[in-house]
């Protein structure tokens, strides 16, 4: 899924806190420093971050360790730990965040 499909599913999403946390994810790949796709994207912070399920502990602790070094990966990746608050408070999963932009292996 290109970066402009992603876009264009944001806007037929159901639920406002999916809506956003689906918005955040896009202005995520917007921002990465390579143009991907969104399922590369995620393969590219999974790797990054050491991560599989892309905790917010493993986001803050690439964050902390790459500010200096990688600014835009870090702006990147603010969003998505800003994303993954939002996921938390309103119970989101990645699972459920993947249905609902009919992305089949995130």
């Amino acid at each position: 899924m290109t970066l402009t499909e992603l876009e264009d599913v944001v806007e037929t999403i159901q639920g406002p806190e999916m809506q956003r946390v689906a918005s955040m994810i896009a202005d995520a790949i917007n921002d990465y420093p390579e143009e991907v796709s969104v399922e590369v994207y995620f393969d590219h912070v999974r790797r990054l971050t050491g991560s599989e399920d892309i905790t917010k502990h493993a986001l803050r602790r690439y964050l902390d360790a790459h500010l200096l070094s990688s600014p835009w990966i870090c702006e990147s990746l603010s969003y998505l730990h800003e994303a993954r608050d939002i996921m938390d408070i309103h119970h989101i999963t990645w699972a459920q965040l993947f249905a609902a932009i009919h992305l089949s292996n995130g």
